[in-house]
Formats: structure tokens, sequence, C-alpha cells
């Protein structure tokens, strides 16, 4: 392992979190053992942690404001396929039954679709 080059803090420790409707950068110092707080003038991070904490912030931030905790992909893309199981066939169903009604306007349908897909996914 190479050593860090001098410019960069090794012991300072960065921690972000979400408190209070606000998203916190808390600085500390392992000082005997014992995490304590630090102060700083400036942090230097390397490209992939600054990229790590904007994702992190972004994502506490979000929370933040909404009351509502980001999913990550794998999680988004489950959620995707179990909705997507229940409704297509649902949907099928529906634009069956409604093109069988000749009255009944795109519009009309696409509204109900709309309905139903707004019904499963915020339930």
């Amino acid at each position: 392992m190479s050593p860090l080059p001098d410019h960069i803090v090794a012991d300072l420790q960065t921690t972000v979190v979400q408190r209070d409707g606000r998203v916190h950068l808390l600085f500390s110092r392992d000082v005997e053992g014992e995490l304590r707080s630090a102060q700083t003038d400036h942090l230097m991070l390397p490209a992939q942690v600054a990229l790590d904490m904007g994702q992190m912030i972004i994502d506490l931030a979000f929370e933040a404001d909404t009351g509502l905790k980001p999913l990550g992909p794998a999680a988004k893309a489950e959620l995707v396929r179990k909705h997507r199981q229940k409704l297509i066939p649902r949907v099928a169903l529906m634009m069956s039954s409604l093109r069988e009604q000749r009255t009944v306007s795109n519009d009309a349908i696409a509204r109900q679709i709309i309905d139903a897909v707004c019904a499963e996914v915020f339930s």
C-alpha cells in the first residue's frame, strides 16, 4: 500500500447524517482511542470519495425533505418487478373490457389505467 500524499489529513473522519430536516457534515478525530469533534478549515477528498459523499448527501437531503428513505438500484428494481407482476394482468384485463365498450375514449382508458397504476404503486 502506498503512503497517502502529505496534503491529505488521514486522521480526520467525516460523517454525513440527516437530523431535524438538515444534512450535517460531522468531523472527528481519534484522540487516545476516542472519537472527538474536530475542526477543519478545508477538506480534500479523492474523486471517488467525493462522488460517494455527494450521493450520500443527495440521499439524506431527499430523506430530510420528503421523510422518505431513498432506495438503491437493487431495491428499486425489485419494487418495479413486484408492481409489474401485479399490474400487467390487471391492466390487460382493464384494456380488454374497456375496448369492448366502443363509446369509451382513449383518454378515459388512459385515465383508468393510470389510476390503477398509481393506486398500486402509491398504496
